[in-house]
């Protein structure tokens, strides 16, 4: 199983991006991975779920209100 943190600030945004993932097959080779797909609108609740669980995989907006995609990425890789 795979696990995937999704940010975003716009909660139809997440919708589609959670709704697309569990779709679409997600697969290498011969090997076919299941998707565990967590999403919020809040960075500061991402950080503390990334805390706590590993992520194979963080999507996130660049533009939000509590802070920047980028920063948000460096928090999860000092944690990680």
């Amino acid at each position: 199983m795979s696990q995937i943190l999704i940010l975003d600030d716009e909660a139809a945004i997440l919708q589609s991006l959670r709704r697309l993932l569990r779709i679409a097959p997600c697969c290498y080779g011969n090997r076919i991975y299941t998707l565990e797909v967590e999403a919020f609108t809040s960075a500061k609740a991402a950080l503390e779920r990334a805390r706590h669980t590993p992520f194979d995989l963080v999507l996130t907006d660049y533009r939000m209100p509590e802070m920047d995609g980028a920063a948000l990425l460096r928090e999860v890789a000092e944690r990680s």
